[in-house]
């Protein structure tokens, strides 16, 4: 369950430092959606296991090799580049929308309403934040859209387009099943990184294999939401880490256990897309002097029904 995209939508309270204070409402949310994704979240901590669903899946599911001459919203892209490094590092950072499909999406974005916090009732436009707090006597971290692949037919292009498709079918080594298309924006406050907004590091086991491809859709350096992987860590984590019910953990233990040019930052105008295992640690960086809006397209080897309403 990934989602808010760079955030952990497991249902778990966090706290930065390892401490859990949600057992319960953690473990129903992985019972409730049956025996099925209950082994998958126990068992898919560990590549032995992984490697053995993967293998399986690929029995069930072989790949169907489709052209890639069909129309895309991507500029050129090596896939068998973009499979390798996936396989390596748990990410592939060279991914860039064409003009015209930056264009739509932003376009759709600026003319329909968010919701705030993801609440259908805090509907506002995003450039009207300020007065919805006032009005809702809230405060917004974060706002995304709703029903995206129905309503954007440029998100519903990107979700089935065969350049992302062709590298989850490689990474898979199966064919893809989409998961969720998202869009929302992170809004720049002074309250620092927040944990229910995915800004600690965290990993998420959305199967035994999944991968998700973010784009920015405005400009993102380091003080505007840059996302942040650790790269390599989707193959190598402390087995404290794999045996904890909770995900999150601090940037000192993070830092402490890997090396810091393993600490990837994501930096890059808007268009700028990566494509990540979301097993690997990973957070989006807390904005302080702009807000960033982000688009997620998220594909696993089965749907286990967890993700959110798109």
């Amino acid at each position: 369950m990934v989602d808010y995209p760079d955030s952990d939508a497991s249902g778990l309270v966090h706290k930065t430092g390892g401490i859990n204070q949600g057992v319960w409402p953690t473990t129903w949310s992985y019972i409730k959606h049956g025996p099925g994704h209950m082994a998958m979240y126990t068992l898919g901590r560990f590549n032995s296991f992984r490697t053995i669903a993967v293998s399986l899946n690929h029995l069930q599911n072989p790949p169907v090799h489709y052209s890639l001459n069909d129309q895309t919203a991507l500029q050129p892209t090596v896939v068998s580049d973009a499979v390798a490094q996936l396989k390596r590092d748990g990410a592939y950072r060279d991914l860039c929308l064409t003009e015209s499909a930056l264009e739509e999406l932003s376009d759709f974005c600026n003319a329909n309403k968010c919701l705030g916090d993801g609440n259908p009732e805090y509907s506002f436009h995003w450039t009207e934040k300020s007065l919805a707090e006032s009005k809702y006597g809230k405060r917004f971290a974060l706002a995304h859209y709703s029903n995206l692949m129905s309503r954007c037919q440029a998100a519903n292009k990107l979700a089935h387009d065969p350049i992302l498709c062709s590298i989850a079918r490689g990474y898979f080594d199966a064919e893809p099943v989409l998961i969720a298309v998202r869009a929302w924006w992170s809004f720049a406050t002074n309250d620092g990184p927040q944990a229910n907004n995915g800004q600690t590091y965290h990993f998420d086991i959305d199967g035994y294999r999944s991968v998700a491809f973010f784009f920015y859709l405005t400009d993102v350096d380091s003080s505007s939401g840059a996302h942040i992987y650790i790269r390599g860590s989707h193959l190598h984590k402390r087995v404290s880490h794999l045996m904890s019910l909770h995900k999150s953990r601090s940037d000192r233990e993070i830092e402490e256990f890997y090396p810091a040019d393993d600490i990837r930052v994501i930096c890059g105008k808007a268009g700028t897309g990566f494509a990540e295992d979301t097993f690997c640690f990973h957070k989006g960086s807390a904005p302080l002097l702009r807000d960033r809006l982000m688009l997620q397209v998220r594909f696993g080897l089965r749907d286990y029904g967890t993700g959110r309403e798109d």
